[in-house]
């Protein structure tokens, strides 16, 4: 492996190595340091410039990177400019999340200190929040020496340098805002259809994924600067506490986002455990570190030593987990895989390479983390997408089948109500109606009051039984039944009417049951409720086959919102109703009462 890395690095390198300030103007316009680049530890934090300068410095190995350290970094880059012609432009970091940043830029003109970093005020930090430009300038055949003291105790530190021409400087500034800008929308587009479908839908998977974001967003944020938009420095570590908020919350969140799209969690419970167990102790130093004096003291030099690790942990695990998923052929496990390999790529792009000397750094050194969160932005919502629809689908079929269900349950109730009535028709009928008959024939003849109540009585006893039990109707005899009915209900106290206009025919027997009935329990509520003294039953005909039952009387009315709910008989007529596939209205006044029925013939 070793002996393919190491012509890798040759080729990487040796083409940095000779360049000068002419180079700069003629070539890209910018010029990476980090092969000019000296380093010393300030170990206690005491040297001062002019001691510096006297130190004996170390070549800068690598991009320029420092691991959790307690010392403060100096670095040293000298570039000869060998051109008739003075140059004028930036030295320029682009990292922001740097604690106090000591510039000194020298030449025989003489020494120059910026000062800026996250605990300092600066005055363009609005502007160039992701990064720190400071105006460069060496003479024709002058040597621009430049010292940088970074103050960034107990945290990594990562300070790759560019020189840079005013027209690059401001196009970097310009397309990285661009950049960032046009992912702040992306991810605030996102954001909102994730939350939207989760109030719409109450699923968790969305209410996950959107807490993934915004930990995403947090983290990327206190990297770029974003803070700094609303203050304008940042003397508690704010930073750092939106930083480990970020991390905990992408730690926790994608795990259990993960979880709802493939059963990670069952398949590896021990593998789960661990996990949770690193989050747990995230989430500990997380609250401790909501001190300001514990965010500034050596305990947050083993906080990030352990969000690293852990991170680095719970990231490993996490594709673990899925190829075993894969293993068992689980849904969604295959294109999890794919994006998450993406994610790694990302990372060995934008940490690994360049540490290794292998891929020169760019100014806008954050692009990769930007290319990787769009893609996990796209990717994620493309698999929710499937999983929305998926949803959709289950409910649309959960629902129909909960409609069936129900009108298998009312058609039960009907067909019940149904057999109990003919049951009790048939009592009436053969049992007390033959024995008020043989009653009435062995009575004395001349007993005439006697006989007109046994007679009266066995005609109730018929019509009873006659109502009670299920009509057999074919072809027109539906209207002749509902005609008797309403002949039935016609007395001296009550004009009762029926009118039949082009009332198709209705060739089921068992929605002609349903309709008899409905028009049977209508017509005996009024007797029964309404004090009406007219009652009038339509039943039109409308087109191709619907028709519409209309029921109106002049009684007392009543209160449709309370009877709906406890009244027997309404509830009846509704569920009929519905098993007919109609649909039914009602208007209740104190001068009468309005029920329309409208359905398709079967």
């Amino acid at each position: 492996m070793m002996k393919f890395l190491i012509p890798l690095f040759l080729i990487f390198s040796l083409p940095t190595f000779g360049q000068t300030v002419s180079e700069v103007i003629s070539n890209k316009g910018q010029l990476n340091l980090n092969p000019y680049g000296y380093h010393i530890k300030d170990t206690d934090g005491n040297l001062k410039f002019e001691e510096v300068v006297k130190e004996d410095w170390q070549e800068l190995e690598g991009a320029g990177t420092f691991s959790s350290n307690l010392s403060i970094h100096w670095l040293k880059y000298e570039i000869y400019n060998d051109t008739e012609a003075d140059f004028s432009g930036y030295y320029y970091i682009p990292y922001h999340h740097i604690h106090q940043l000591d510039i000194y830029q020298t030449t025989t003109d003489g020494v120059v200190l910026w000062e800026t970093g996250t605990m300092r005020s600066f005055r363009d930090k609005s502007i160039h929040h992701m990064g720190y430009p400071m105006p460069a300038h060496v003479s024709a055949h002058d040597t621009l020496k430049i010292y940088v003291r970074a103050d960034h105790v107990y945290k990594p530190l990562r300070i790759s340098s560019f020189l840079m021409t005013v027209s690059k400087m401001n196009q970097v500034t310009t397309s990285s805002l661009q950049f960032v800008w046009f992912w702040r929308g992306v991810f605030v587009i996102t954001s909102l259809i994730s939350l939207i479908l989760y109030f719409f839908i109450r699923q968790r998977l969305f209410l996950y994924y959107f807490l993934l974001n915004v930990g995403l967003s947090l983290f990327i944020g206190s990297h770029i600067g974003d803070i700094f938009l609303f203050m304008d420095r940042d003397t508690i570590g704010l930073g750092t506490l939106v930083d480990y908020t970020g991390a905990l919350m992408i730690n926790t969140m994608l795990p259990v986002f993960l979880n709802t799209l493939t059963p990670v969690k069952s398949r590896n419970p021990w593998i789960w455990k661990v996990i949770t167990l690193i989050i747990m102790g995230m989430i500990l130093l997380w609250i401790v570190n909501c001190f300001p004096a514990i965010r500034f003291s050596i305990f947050t030099y083993y906080t990030h030593f352990y969000f690293m690790i852990g991170s680095m942990i719970v990231f490993i695990l996490q594709p673990v987990m899925l190829v075993r998923c894969v293993r068992f052929g689980d849904e969604n496990a295959k294109p999890l895989i794919f994006i998450y390999s993406l994610f790694i790529f990302s990372a060995f792009l934008d940490v690994i390479l360049p540490n290794l000397n292998l891929v020169q750094d760019d100014p806008f050194v954050y692009q990769s983390v930007f290319v990787g969160s769009f893609i996990e932005m796209f990717s994620f919502m493309f698999i929710m997408g499937r999983v929305t629809l998926q949803i959709y689908d289950d409910r649309s079929l959960l629902l129909l089948r909960q409609k069936n269900h129900q009108r298998e349950m009312m058609l039960s109730i009907v067909n019940s109500q149904e057999e109990e009535r003919n049951k009790v028709g048939r009592e009436l009928h053969d049992m007390i109606g033959a024995n008020l008959a043989m009653i009435k024939h062995n009575l004395e003849p001349d007993n005439t009051g006697l006989q007109k109540l046994l007679h009266d009585s066995i005609e109730s006893v018929r019509h009873l039984s006659h109502g009670l039990m299920t009509p057999r109707m074919k072809e027109n005899e539906l209207i002749d039944e509902i005609k008797q009915l309403i002949q039935l209900a016609r007395s001296e106290k009550l004009d009762a009417q029926v009118l039949v206009y082009q009332f198709p025919d209705v060739k089921s027997e068992e929605q002609a049951t349903h309709i008899y009935r409905i028009c049977q329990e209508l017509i005996q509520n009024g007797l029964k409720h309404s004090h009406a003294t007219s009652m009038y039953l339509q039943l039109v005909g409308l087109e191709e086959g619907a028709f519409s039952l209309i029921y109106e009387d002049n009684g007392v009315g009543f209160d449709y919102q309370s009877v709906s709910k406890d009244g027997k008989g309404l509830s009846n007529i509704k569920h009929r109703v519905a098993l007919i596939h109609g649909t039914m209205e009602v208007e209740a006044m104190q001068a009468g009462t309005t029920i329309l029925i409208e359905a398709q013939t079967i």
